[in-house]
């Protein structure tokens, strides 16, 4: 196992199909990051987070969040609401591909 980073990662998605989500927790397993996963379509409270945040519930998104909550550790950067594929936004990363998801968890200690 690898040691518990000082943050948790919390990544928001929906119980239904996700290619984005298979690519990403792929990835996460490959490099040993520990997780949390929420279902916004599960618990109305997570979804209005997302919505209150983006506008929509672009999944996956993946937020560093103090330990046990859903919030990211600082407001994320501000980002075009209808373009956010692959968009790092400091503390929320949304829909990323393999080489912005790497750079985040090491930006946050997730990866060495």
């Amino acid at each position: 196992m690898a040691p518990r980073p000082a943050y948790d990662l919390v990544v928001y998605r929906r119980s239904t199909f996700c290619p984005d989500l298979i690519d990403t927790r792929r990835w996460l397993y490959a490099w040993n990051v520990p997780y949390r996963q929420v279902n916004h379509d599960l618990d109305e409270a997570i979804a209005w987070r997302l919505d209150a945040w983006l506008g929509s519930r672009t999944v996956p998104t993946l937020v560093v969040a103090e330990r046990g909550a859903l919030d990211p550790i600082a407001p994320p950067a501000e980002a075009n609401l209808k373009a956010l594929r692959n968009t790092d936004r400091g503390t929320m990363l949304h829909e990323p591909e393999e080489g912005t998801l790497r750079a985040f968890l090491m930006r946050h200690g997730f990866l060495s």
